[in-house]
């Protein structure tokens, strides 16, 4: 756990103590209380590439949630556009390399607000009406621009982290991290931490306030907002003073120029001086001329651009952070990989057929899981699933699909031997059961044939499993049991499970 908790530490939060403990009681917020939405998103940007977010978020979302709880993508379309099935029943979704034009944003930037805090959802798919389902999934960004998202003034939604470039360029460290990953007990233990974390007196809706986020908003403003905070950090008088109309526009069009910044109308200006608490009135000049001058009170802009969250007047920041030093490897830890130690393979010994009558058959439940998802994974899961009301496929339509998903068992999991073959001795040679084995496989082939002609399909065709064919084999078998879990929800709550199902 340790390699783990250094990389996300000094690295994903560049040594922020207190990001730190938020992305954690994050992470352990959606295993913790999978019923409710953190209504918080996480961005994680970096300015190079390769910096090492991408390969903490796709192991928390695919080896700790699980791949069916996690999606994660940088085509925004599957999110935020109007086809939007793929973010249906997740816990996590993540959005890779996001960086969106102006355009964009004014396109989209109002429907990602909602989906980060509303607890109701609209699936479309195509050729089906649209429903509206429970939705309890956790947002992230990656990305390497430097304005991922847009950050209106006094938001309350978006965690910014600043990625560390310390390990940068460093492929061993990444090399022996990744092989930490991806130990068969990496998922478990990471869970059991999650699990472990207490969160009782904390909210995600206390998001730390970061520099990066300052920054942002800051860049963000209109450039009549940024040219009055450089304009009054620039002067040493802290008290109020006053300048025309027309002077402080002029003062205005020059910094535009040489800041490169879009000029904005003198009319159009002064409502955006209005909203940081500038104030103007008439006065009467010496030459006995009543002229429009700006009041510019230092301390009531201060006021107004902390209340926006823009930080202390003097930086626009929060505390700073100490950032690592980049490319830096020397004081990056050597994590030694713990050890693997492979299962005792036991070889199969067929049993006596006394044995076999007096032996139950094994417990093949319908929560046997996909995948060999753990059990808290698999908890989540189910939770999820039941709650989304998402249509699913189904045959019956009603609760008499738990029987079926009850009665599919694995492959190969008992073979019933034909009774002249059966082993009465558990000292015969394996050559013998492996015949039995043939012959049952052959004996199968034989009623598959005559059941294809009897179709009259090709029987050649008729007895071969594809791949096509395993594949469909586990998908009916998923939908099968959400289907069941749907139909026991729905006949709870006394709904109509017909409602719920994608095919009626």
């Amino acid at each position: 756990m340790n390699p783990i908790l250094w990389h996300v530490k000094n690295v994903i939060c560049s040594g922020d103590e207190r990001l730190d403990e938020y992305i954690w009681n994050w992470w352990a917020y959606l295993v913790q209380k999978p019923e409710m939405k953190p209504r918080t998103i996480l961005v994680l940007k970096s300015t190079l590439q390769q910096c090492g977010k991408n390969i903490i978020t796709d192991f928390i979302g695919d080896k700790v949630l699980g791949s069916h709880l996690h999606f994660a993508t940088s085509d925004l379309e599957k999110i935020l556009g109007r086809f939007n099935s793929a973010i249906q029943a997740r816990k996590l979704i993540v959005m890779n390399e996001t960086g969106m034009s102006s355009g964009e944003w004014h396109r989209f930037n109002g429907h990602l607000k909602s989906l980060i805090t509303e607890r109701m959802v609209a699936i479309e798919r195509k050729g089906l009406e649209t429903i509206r389902i429970n939705d309890y999934a956790g947002y992230m960004v990656t990305s390497n621009q430097d304005a991922p998202l847009k950050i209106d003034i006094g938001d309350s939604r978006i965690v910014c982290f600043d990625v560390s470039a310390c390990c940068r360029g460093n492929i061993p460290y990444f090399d022996r991290l990744g092989d930490i990953l991806d130990h068969p007990d990496a998922p478990g233990v990471v869970m059991s931490y999650l699990l472990s974390r207490d969160l009782s007196n904390w909210s995600p809706g206390k998001i730390p306030s970061t520099k990066m986020k300052v920054d942002t908003m800051r860049d963000q403003l209109s450039s009549p907002i940024r040219f009055i905070i450089d304009y009054i950090t620039s002067r040493a008088e802290a008290g109020t003073s006053t300048q025309s109309r027309t002077s402080l526009y002029q003062k205005y069009l020059e910094w535009c120029g040489e800041n490169g910044e879009k000029l904005l109308t003198s009319k159009v200006a002064g409502k955006k001086f209005s909203e940081i608490g500038i104030e103007s009135k008439q006065v009467r000049t010496g030459g006995g001329k009543r002229e429009w001058q700006y009041i510019l009170d230092r301390s009531k802009i201060i006021a107004k651009l902390r209340e926006s969250g823009l930080g202390d007047m003097e930086e626009f920041s929060d505390i700073p952070q100490d950032d690592l030093p980049e490319n830096e490897t020397t004081d990056i830890p050597i994590f030694n990989m713990p050890e693997i130690i492979p299962p005792k393979i036991i070889p199969p010994q067929p049993e006596r057929q006394a044995d076999r009558k007096n032996t139950p058959l094994p417990n093949i439940s319908k929560n046997k899981k996909a995948d060999k998802q753990d059990d808290l994974t698999q908890a989540l899961f189910d939770y999820v699933a039941e709650n989304t009301r998402a249509p699913v496929a189904s045959t019956s339509g009603t609760s008499e699909t738990s029987k079926l998903s009850e009665s599919i068992e694995p492959i190969n999991e008992v073979v019933n031997l034909p009774p002249k073959e059966t082993p009465t001795d558990s000292s015969k040679p394996i050559n013998e059961v492996s015949s039995a084995i043939l012959l049952a496989r052959a004996q199968r082939d034989e009623r598959l044939r005559k059941r294809a002609v009897e179709l009259g399909e090709n029987p050649d065709a008729f007895v071969t499993i594809t791949e096509k064919d395993r594949l469909d084999s586990i998908t009916f078998r998923d939908r099968m049991e959400t289907d069941s879990r749907i139909c026991g929800w729905a006949i709870e709550t006394k709904e109509d499970p017909k409602e719920y199902m994608d095919m009626k």
